[in-house]
């Protein structure tokens, strides 16, 4: 039998132990920390570049406001004229161009959807007659959409888009009575959910997705440039209240499943590549972990990250075209957002390593 030499037999050793690591540690995360006297903070958008927005939390009463991160700062965002709370909830740009849509209530206490651009929140109104309205996502050239209501009914509104400094109402789906829209590309394509189904809005018209085989309920949350679409439905093969993420391209809606264990997720964000992040969880502890889907297979980010961080990701909300995440979770025991960045080296991306998270970025988000 022959015998290896010790410097061999290290050599071996210390290859199998990089790869382990490879395998284990497959993004660095950062803590985006709160705004200044905050406790909590939440990532929901990211862009082409890395910025992130979403909300950082005082913790009295539902004082928030929204920021923007970027370089290793988090932005206070501020409010609208009169206002006390903010929130970010998408993303569009990089560098001086950052757009940055979400909500912030007005000197007389109402809600209404805000375009951050330029250093300047401008309030972007409400449909005729409504007296609230959120933005959910912007995209490159400042279109947004997101949800207003209308007329004398409080309590029923539309998805709206809003481009060239008009307020378009979206409609709804045949029967239903309300829409919101969640999601928008760069051809101004939306998609959202009616009360029963997700839609898809292109070029004029809404078209309903459908749900899953059997299913009775679809929402989608997040759309790319190709008009794939993910989100959640539920289908003949969940059980109860459960859904399961969903990849919608090719007018064909692919189950995504669920990591072990888990008996629902939900997707929220997805990239060029057709990479969706979201959340699963199961039981009703609803243990919640953010999740990556790649090359046909869900797998729980936390089991991606190094380990004994501190982390528990909770829900994962965007990914831009690098591969890089942000949502919140768990750090030593505070909530926190974060920032996911693939830890991919120079020489894969050299060499055309098609890694799930060595993304090629894109001319546009």
């Amino acid at each position: 039998m022959r015998r290896l030499s010790v410097p061999f037999a290290l050599n071996l050793f210390c290859a199998l132990l990089a790869v382990q690591a490879a395998t284990a540690q497959r993004y660095t995360i950062a803590d985006l920390g709160t705004l200044p006297g905050d406790i909590a903070s939440y990532g929901r958008g990211i862009d082409r570049s890395g910025q992130v927005t979403g909300y950082s939390y005082s913790g009295i009463g539902n004082f928030v406001h929204a920021f923007l991160y970027s370089e290793g700062e988090m932005l206070d965002l501020g409010t609208l004229p009169g206002g006390n709370i903010s929130a970010g909830y998408g993303i569009s740009g990089g560098g001086g161009r950052v757009k940055v849509t979400g909500y912030s209530n007005t000197a007389d206490g109402s809600n209404h959807a805000f375009l951050y651009t330029n250093g300047t929140m401008y309030d972007l109104g409400t449909l005729p007659g409504g007296i609230y309205s959120g933005g959910f996502a912007v995209n490159s050239y400042g279109q947004v959409t997101g949800s207003s209501n209308f007329g004398v009914d409080y309590h029923q509104s539309h998805a709206f888009l809003y481009s060239d400094g008009q307020m378009v109402d979206l409609g709804t789906l045949p029967g239903d009575q309300g829409s919101t829209g969640y999601a928008i590309n760069n051809r101004g394509e939306v998609t959202g959910a009616g009360a029963r189904h997700a839609f898809l809005y292109s070029n004029g018209t809404m078209s309903d997705l459908g749900t899953l085989p059997g299913g009775t309920y679809s929402v989608g949350n997040a759309i790319n440039n190709h008009g794939e679409v993910t989100g959640a439905a539920n289908s003949a093969e969940t059980t109860g209240s459960d859904l399961h993420a969903f990849l919608y391209s090719h007018g064909r809606m692919r189950d995504l499943g669920t990591v072990p264990g888990a008996t629902a997720s939900v997707g929220l964000g997805i990239n060029l590549s057709g990479k969706v992040v979201g959340y699963t969880f199961s039981g009703q502890n609803r243990d919640f972990r953010a999740f990556l889907y790649s090359k046909r297979t869900m797998e729980d980010l936390n089991n991606l990250i190094p380990t004994n961080s501190g982390w528990v990701l909770s829900y994962a909300y965007a990914i831009n075209n690098r591969g890089q995440i942000t949502g919140y979770g768990s750090f030593n025991g505070a909530t926190r957002a974060y920032l996911l960045t693939p830890a991919c080296s120079g020489h894969e991306r050299e060499h055309g390593n098609d890694d799930a998270e060595c993304d090629v970025e894109d001319s546009q988000d």
